[in-house]
């Protein structure tokens, strides 16, 4: 009896037979990260997300951890990999806790996100805009700083909304950069940050810079050259605070040179080199979306591959 099961437990296999399928459950949509901040006085709620594409989120908030018993239900805007909500109805001097919760199309509730609890205690005021004009075929903003507050940041007021100029957090009293000929209308916000939260202020009064000539871009800065896997690896740093890109320039006799690159980046890997032989290289930068001649050159960088 046992040969038979056996002999058709082999037949059945040799058939193509194939078991149940196996149904996995697909993991539920979940809001793993939730960050606050203040962004120009407005509490800023930003999050990630997992799972089959939403545009809806239950928003809890309250005063307590424990307590979160007011809800909005939105369709956020996004920046980057990031949700963002902006709380319009927060008043500062309160204790704000907030939980973010996906929802499905079919109204289903994922994995909530932590409950981030923080202060909102503190709006740092503005600076006072000492000096705004052009300079160098840029802006030049100076101000007054302000007690604590550990530095600023310069929008551009636009119909479209409020564009940052600056990169990262300006920490003295000044700003300036290249921009293309133009009127702007600008403001300067403080920025006060306490264990890891940003706290933004309302921008100053806006105030209007106009620009009415392009100077050419500041040549690259630092070059080097070295060689990297079986080429020549170029580097250096950009002259200003503009957006640019670069070409390469190589020589062979260090006087007669061939543009051999073109990029928006701060490096290149020439390939095209040969052992044994002695290069020569040079950059310039140019404004990124805007028409101008380029800068000077930077200084010539000497290499040998061996």
């Amino acid at each position: 009896m046992r040969r038979i099961s056996f002999i058709l437990v082999l037949f059945l296999l040799a058939c193509g037979y194939k078991a149940p399928p196996y149904y996995q459950k697909p993991p539920k949509p979940s809001v793993p990260t939730l960050l606050v901040n203040l962004e120009l006085g407005n509490v800023t709620l930003f999050w990630t997300y997992q799972g089959p594409q939403t545009g809806m989120f239950r928003i809890y908030m309250g005063e307590r951890p424990c307590c979160l018993k007011r809800f909005v239900e939105v369709v956020p805007e996004r920046r980057g990999e990031y949700f963002v909500y902006v709380d319009k109805g927060a008043k500062p001097g309160e204790r704000l806790c907030y939980k973010v919760v996906p929802l499905s199309p079919a109204g289903e509730f994922g994995r909530p996100s932590p409950v981030f609890c923080f202060n909102y205690t503190y709006i740092p005021p503005p600076p006072a805009v000492r000096e705004a004009r052009e300079m160098r075929g840029g802006v030049l903003i100076r101000w007054t700083p302000r007690e604590n507050v550990q530095g600023y940041n310069v929008y551009m007021i636009s119909p479209k909304g409020m564009v940052r100029l600056n990169r990262v957090l300006i920490r003295g009293d000044s700003f300036s950069r290249e921009v293309a000929p133009g009127v702007y209308r600008l403001c300067v916000a403080s920025v006060y940050v306490e264990r890891g939260i940003r706290y933004e202020g309302p921008c100053s009064k806006p105030f209007t810079v106009r620009v009415s000539r392009l100077l050419p871009p500041p040549p690259p800065k630092d070059v080097s050259a070295v060689p990297y896997q079986g080429g020549i690896f170029i580097t250096w740093s950009p002259g200003g605070s503009g957006e640019y890109y670069y070409q390469v320039y190589r020589s062979e006799d260090g006087e007669h040179f061939e543009k051999i690159a073109e990029t928006t980046k701060i490096f290149f890997l020439d390939k095209s080199v040969k052992k044994g032989k002695t290069y020569y290289y040079k950059v310039r930068a140019f404004y990124r979306n805007v028409k101008f001649e380029g800068s000077l050159f930077s200084k010539v960088v000497k290499v040998s591959l061996k």
